[in-house]
This record gives structure tokens, sequence and C-alpha cells, in this order.
């Protein structure tokens, strides 16, 4: 690559300050010569560039056509000039100026965050993604121009990433995995969380942010202890970008993790809990540091630090469980019922809170009454934990921005040391060295004053723990002692009750006692009056049967009688017609004669027959003579076809009133049966 030296102009292509044949590096500005010609101005990787010019007119005539694609400030007699080409400055070219040099577009830092956790400490890294362009230069200047400076996107990154990773985490160490993974706007959430954390570092280095983007944040499955690096077995992508969404080996938590592994993860989380939990133990029965500093007692106040405070490189484990406990306490109170808090995942902190409810309790409570206590000291417990979480998130924004401005002044002068070892040619500028080797010193003093000053914030958190605690056991103790003089009023109002129900329960009482011996008097009468019922039943059944028995007995006397006059009658038929006549009864016989009469009178002509009719019946000679008068010029056939009729009419009337005699007698017959059955049973008679 050509070097920039070897061009036409013989001094720095930026700043226009002469060089030697043997530099690679620009004294003032810094400017790699061989670089290429594009980088003259700024980098691809710079932000920001500030230098000193010796003349100010030879920059003017080198970059004044560049003054629409960059911003230039020019820095000159206490005031700063903005460099524009339709535009005259009224500054004096002759003369020296301070040169910043910034971009006027967009640019994009990326913030890798590579060590956060879950509430059940497992790892997970987060990739955001943030567009910034400089608002406002002339703040973005007085927080970097310095002499020669230069702001890189790694310097950025550098300021940026501790608030993104305090915030992160914040996010992740409240929640678990699976809650992690079923939040639908975790993207959202996580981006306007951060984007409110940068505001206001933003506003003050004159920076805006244009987007913010999470493009990823996924847990790795590790093949060896999960706090410690290992071969990667799987990931899962809680966050991933729209261009990687259909990545083939995505797995979703239930195929990375079997329940086995999930049941170790649950045991190291109880057991770092567990030490969490000793640890504050220690510290509660250990006495107040700040009475042992205030009594001056400092070496006992630090040998007792020593032995009760936590681990450095646990805090941050510490603090996440302080969020999630905070996060634990808020969903208890917010649920209506136990039932609705275990399926929110408290429970772990409804068990904790409903041991220390057993351990207070002297009576028994109703189920409401100690879900309703529970939930009280999860506000108590919630309310502490808040007022630490803001304390500890308090002290952690000061330390960070002290450490932002350290850093700062740590850039500045690791860029002007940088300067300084490519200016080893003058006196003056082994004077600025060591002048800058004073400014390291009084940094690295500053930096222990700002430890000095932590370890003081914390023996100070220390102290309003204690009275946060003190505070908590307060609200705790007040609320018992509301609890006892309610308990006492409800008892008070139970006994007065209990009595009023144990009158209306006598009362009660004696009314059921009445009703019931009327209820048993009903019920006497009505067996007496069944078994009397049921007596009378069975007697009147009795003479039932016993008629029925009668009846059958005079039904099969009457059957035999009617045998016997069956075969008489039977023997009767088989006798000639005479025999008939001499053997029945008076009306048969006569009854006989008459068919007998009928069967010789067929045999015989009809004449013989009017004859015999005339001579044995005067109607029946009064019906010949009517037949003679009436047939008076009538033929013969038609005098006997008359007759004929006459004698069928007879007859009629004579078979009528033999079936009705018959009838009669049998009626009489049946009359008589019945006379001889008594009229009532051995029952009735008695």
């Amino acid at each position: 690559m050509i070097s920039l030296f070897k061009s036409a102009h013989s001094g720095c292509s930026r700043c226009a300050q002469p060089h030697h044949n043997d530099t690679r590096f620009c004294s003032v500005c810094g400017l790699d010569f061989d670089a290429p010609a594009q980088h003259v101005l700024l980098a691809p990787d710079e932000v920001a560039i500030g230098f000193h010019a010796t003349k100010l007119g030879d920059f003017l005539a080198l970059h004044a056509q560049h003054a629409h694609q960059l911003h230039i400030q020019i820095f000159q007699y206490g005031q700063v000039h903005d460099l524009t080409q339709d535009q005259a400055l009224s500054v004096d070219k002759q003369s020296a100026a301070g040169i910043f040099i910034t971009r006027k577009g967009r640019f994009d830092v990326n913030v890798v965050v590579d060590d956060l956790h879950t509430a059940e400490f497992l790892p997970l890294q987060a990739n955001i993604r943030l567009q910034l362009h400089v608002a406002q230069t002339r703040e973005f200047a007085e927080q970097f121009m310095s002499g020669s400076c230069r702001v890189t996107l790694t310097d950025l990154q550098t300021l940026f990433s501790p608030s993104v990773r305090q915030q992160c985490l914040e996010m992740t160490n409240a929640h678990t995995l699976r809650e992690l993974q079923d939040q639908v706007g975790l993207q959202q959430h996580l981006q306007q969380e951060i984007k409110a954390t940068l505001a206001a570092q933003l506003e003050k280095l004159g920076l805006a942010l244009d987007r913010i983007q999470v493009q990823e944040l996924r847990h790795d499955k590790l093949s060896s202890a999960r706090e410690s690096l290992g071969e990667k077995l799987g990931s899962l992508y809680l966050i991933i970008d729209h261009q990687r969404a259909n990545n083939a080996h995505r797995k979703q938590i239930d195929a990375l993790y079997s329940e086995a592994e999930w049941q170790q993860i649950a045991r190291d989380e109880e057991r770092v809990r567990l030490r969490y939990r000793r640890e504050e133990m220690r510290q509660q029965l250990g006495n107040d540091l700040s009475w042992l500093y205030l009594r001056g007692e400092h070496e006992n106040a630090k040998k007792r630090l020593s032995r009760a405070k936590l681990r450095q490189d646990e805090a941050e484990r510490l603090h996440a469980i302080q969020l999630r406990e905070l996060e634990l306490y808020a969903r208890i109170a917010e649920a209506s019922t136990r039932k609705q808090a275990i399926e929110q995942g408290a429970a772990s902190a409804v068990q904790e809170l409903e041991h220390q409810l057993r351990e207070k309790k002297d009576q028994q409570q109703n189920e409401v009454d100690e879900w309703l206590h529970i939930r009280t000291l999860a506000r108590i417990k919630m309310r502490s934990e808040s007022e630490l979480a803001q304390m500890h998130s308090k002290e952690a924004a000061q330390l960070l921005q002290q450490k932002i401005e350290h850093q700062l002044q740590a850039q500045r002068l690791e860029h002007d040391l940088e300067v300084n070892q490519r200016q080893q040619q003058s006196l003056r500028q082994q004077e600025q060295a060591a002048w800058l080797h004073e400014q390291q010193r009084q940094l690295q003093l500053r930096e222990q004053a700002l430890e000095e000053e932590a370890h003081q914030t914390r023996l100070l958190s220390l102290s309003l723990e204690t009275e946060v605690r003190a505070r908590e056991f307060k609200r705790i103790q007040a609320w018992e002692d509301e609890l006892a003089q309610q308990r006492q009023q409800q008892l008070q109002s139970e006994s007065v009750l209990k009595a009023q129900q144990q009158a209306v329960q006598m009362a009660t009482l004696k009314q059921q006692i009445a009703q019931l011996e009327h209820q048993q008097a009903q019920q006497q009468a009505l067996a007496q009056h069944d078994k009397l019922s049921r007596t009378l039943a069975l007697e009147a059944q009795y003479a039932e049967l016993e008629q029925q028995r009668q009846q059958q007995s005079h039904v099969a006397q009457a059957q035999a009688e009617l045998e016997v006059q069956l075969r008489k009658f039977e023997a009767i038929a088989a006798l000639s017609e005479t025999s008939k006549i001499a053997v029945a009864d008076q009306a048969n016989a006569a009854m006989l004669t008459d068919v007998l009469k009928l069967q010789t009178m067929a045999a015989m002509s009809p004449e013989q027959i009017l004859a015999i009719q005339a001579a044995q019946s005067e109607h029946a000679a009064q019906a010949v003579a009517e037949v003679k008068r009436q047939t008076h010029g009538l033929s013969w056939e038609d005098t006997v076809r008359m007759l004929h009729e006459r004698v069928q009419e007879e007859r009629a009337q004579r078979q009528a009133e033999q079936e009705r005699r018959h009838e009669i007698d049998l009626q009489n017959a049946q009359g008589l049966a019945f006379a001889r059955t008594p009229p009532y049973g051995p029952l009735q008679g008695k």
C-alpha cells in the first residue's frame, strides 16, 4: 500500500502537520500514514477524533470540502465554530485551533453480554444492537474532547456494556428458564427496559438512540459444570432475529434437559439459596456493625465484616436471589388463593411463609385467615426487599456512573499516552509524558479512593439493611398485634354469638322434642288404626273365602243334580215316543204329545189337518171359518198357504211361551239355591 507520506503534499493529510520520512504516525493527530486515503478523517470503527492543528488555515484548505459528510467543530479562543461549506467562519486561520470531527449518520454498537443467568443459575448469552447518532455535538465534544482524543465503537461498547448488562441481569435473574420461554413480549420488554436505562446516560453524552434490537438471547447447555466452560451440547434460543428464526438446530426446552437434569438444577439452586440463607442468619445473629463503627471499634468491625460478608464472586448471585424473591412475593401478594400462587410458580416462597406462620401462630385459624396472613407477610417482605433492591440499584447506578467517568478518563489518558509514545522527539513531549504518568498515578489513586468509597458504601448498606430489617420486624409485629386484637374481638363476638346460638339451640331442641312426642302419638294412633284395619280386612277376607267355599259346594251339588237329570234325559231319549210320554212329567208329556201330533199331522193332507185342528181347538175352527170366509172365491193353493201361515204363527207363539216359562223356572231354581246359603259367615255371626 502506498504511504500517504509519499503523496504530493508534504504534511499530514488530516491535520497538515509536517512529518518526517522515518515516522509512520502523525505526532499531532495520530494518523496512520499507511491507512487508505478514504480513512483520512474517520476510520470505519471511529465515531469521533479530536486533535490540535498548528495552523488552522492548512487544515481548512485540506478538508473544507468534507463538511457535508462529517460534522467538524473548531475550538479557538474559547469559542466553538461549526464548519459548513456555505458559511464563512470568523476564525483566525493563522493560529492554532482544536479540531473535533464526528459522524453525521447513524452507527451501530453491538453489546454482547455472556455472563447472564436465570433464577436457576443457568447461563444465558445476549446480543444487543444499539443504533445511535450524535444528537448534541457540543455535549458530545465536552465529554470526549481533551487535546488529542479518539472515540471508537469499541469505546462506546465498553461504556454501555455495564448498564446493558445490569438491566439484563435484573430482567433474567428474577425468572426461571421456563418463565422466560413462556413470555411472549420478552424481547419488547427487555428493549424498553434497556432504552429507559440508557436514556439519561445517552443524553449526558450527547447521543440519541434511534433503534434498539435484542438480536439474540440464548441458553447453551454445557457438558461440564454450568459455572465453567465446557463443550456445548445444545442451545435454546429465547430471542432470535428474523434471519435465523428457521434455524434447524433450535431445540425446545423439554428436549434440551431431561427430568433428572431438571431435578439436579433445582437441587443446585436450593443449595445456593440455603448458603445465602445461612449467611443472612449469620449476619442477623451478629451485632450491628454500625454500632461498632460509632464506638470506634474499627478492627472488631472489620473482623466481623470479613467473617459475615458474602463473598464478592457470589454478589451477583445473591442479588439475583433477592430479585427472584421480590418477584415471588409480588406474585403471592397478587394471588387471591394459595392454589393460584402455586400455579404461578411461587410454591417455595409460599412454603417458607407458611413455615414462619406456623412458628408464630398460637391458635388454629381457618384457611382464608392463614392465606390473608401469608399475603400480608408477602407484602411486607416485598416492601422490604423492594427497598433493598432500590437501594442496591441506586448504589450500583452511582458506582456504574463513577466507573463510566473513570473509564472515560482512562480512555483519554490511554489515547494521550499512545500519542505521547509516538512523540518522543522533544523535551516538551517528555514533560508531557511525565505529566500524563502523573495523571495516570492520580487516576490510580482515584480508583483506590473509589474502591474505599465503595467499601464505605457497603458498610452503609449493611447499616441501612439492618434498619430496613428492623422496620420490617416492626411492621410484622404491628400486623401481628393487630391480628391478635382482631382475634380477641372475634373471640368475644364469637362467645356472644355462641351463647345466643346455644339459647336458640335449646329452644329448637324443646320444639323438636314436642314435635317428636306429637309425631310418636300420631304414629301410635296410626299403628292402632292400621292394626284394626288389618284385622277387619282379614275377617272380611275370611268371610269371603267361606262364602266362596259354600257357593262352590252348592254349585257342585247343583252340577250333580244336573248330571242326574242329564242321565235321566239321555235314558228318556233312548225310549220310544210313547214311552217318553209315559215317563215324562205333565209339562213335558204335553209337549211330547204335541210333537207326536205334529209328526202324525205331517203325514196328513191339508184338509185332514184342518179338520183335526177344527175339532180340537175352537180357535182353529174359527181360523178355518175365517179362512173359508176370506178365501171365498180363492183357489185351494192360496187357502192352504194362508192356513199354513196361521199355523206357523201359532207354533211360534207357543215356542216363545215355552221358552219364557223355562227361563222363569231356572230363575226360581237359582233363587231357591241362594236361599239355602246362610247370609253371614262364621266371623260375622260372632
